[in-house]
């Protein structure tokens, strides 16, 4: 998607492909032994961070989203190497790294998907700043454990998704594509943008008062709430288009051959989105009726 992106062919491919091997190689340690091997972990970051960076031909605001993410990701395995508080490394990925990554995608995808254009182009590069410039004293909340610095800075982060929401409702307010109503895709992201403001809250809520119940639907929330549905949306889109180029893209011109559309599962997308949502928010209220989390000792000083 980066290169696509910036407009470019690949370069140096064999870095995607020392990055695959990597990942797999440590997903492979994990499972055995429970951890990741620490110089493995970097390395495979560093050929990340690497890869980004040759293919960056244009640093626009979208690309560094992208960049700063991987660099994040590069600075939680030092955090790591060097022992640093696990909160702290679990939150400069999260927050540092997906955060950002995630943001970048939702200027690409949303767009794309609705065939729209970005209504405020500086507000993205605003919404990079507030982002970036709160993700640092965030961090150093992680690292001294002095969470008052985590739910003040936090709810700067949760402004920064603020702005994105907002540029992206003026965007597709715009109504000037030819597409009727909202892409099955889009449908999702909204959707999980939602949650993602919903779990971030419980996370700020939980750090503003040490009632550490609330981490547990914070984490929950996020990783089966708003990662899944952010991925789901993803497939609904790319596998179909796999299918299509794969299948499809070599008969046209000889014979009649199906439009995305047609072998797109809109129906079954419909119906997974609302009875997963259904039964995501009915286990929530489970999780918080029944709190069995334990608060995070190792940070707190």
């Amino acid at each position: 998607m980066y290169p696509t992106v910036q407009g470019t062919r690949i370069r140096w491919e064999f870095l995607s492909y020392v990055y695959s091997i990597l990942f797999l190689v440590n997903l492979v340690h994990f499972f055995a032994y429970w951890t990741v091997d620490i110089y493995m972990y970097l390395l495979m970051n560093l050929s990340f961070v690497l890869f980004l960076l040759v293919n960056t031909s244009r640093p626009s605001a979208i690309a560094l989203y992208f960049i700063l993410g991987s660099l994040y990701q590069l600075l939680a395995s030092v955090f790591f190497l060097l022992g640093l508080p696990r909160l702290l490394v679990v939150h400069t990925v999260s927050v540092g790294s997906l955060l950002n990554t995630i943001v970048g995608a939702y200027y690409i995808f949303v767009p794309m998907l609705q065939v729209e254009e970005i209504k405020h182009p500086k507000l993205l590069k605003l919404n990079l700043l507030l982002l970036n410039l709160s993700l640092l004293p965030f961090l150093y909340g992680w690292y001294t454990g002095y969470f008052k610095y985590v739910a003040t800075f936090g709810l700067f982060l949760i402004a920064s998704l603020f702005v994105l929401a907002f540029n992206l409702y003026d965007s597709l307010h715009q109504r000037k594509s030819p597409l009727k109503g909202l892409d099955l895709s889009v449908e999702y992201l909204i959707l999980s943008l939602f949650l993602l403001f919903t779990f971030l809250s419980f996370g700020i809520l939980s750090a503003s008062s040490k009632d550490f119940t609330f981490a547990a639907i914070h984490h929950d929330g996020l990783l089966y709430g708003f990662l899944l549905l952010l991925s789901a949306g993803a497939v609904y889109h790319i596998m179909p288009f796999l299918l299509w180029w794969k299948k499809y893209a070599p008969l046209m011109g000889r014979q009649r051959v199906p439009t995305l559309k047609d072998i797109f599962p809109e129906r079954e997308g419909r119906v997974f989105l609302l009875s997963y949502s259904f039964l995501f928010y009915l286990s929530v209220m489970a999780g918080y009726l029944i709190p069995s989390f334990e608060a995070p000792t190792e940070c707190i000083h």
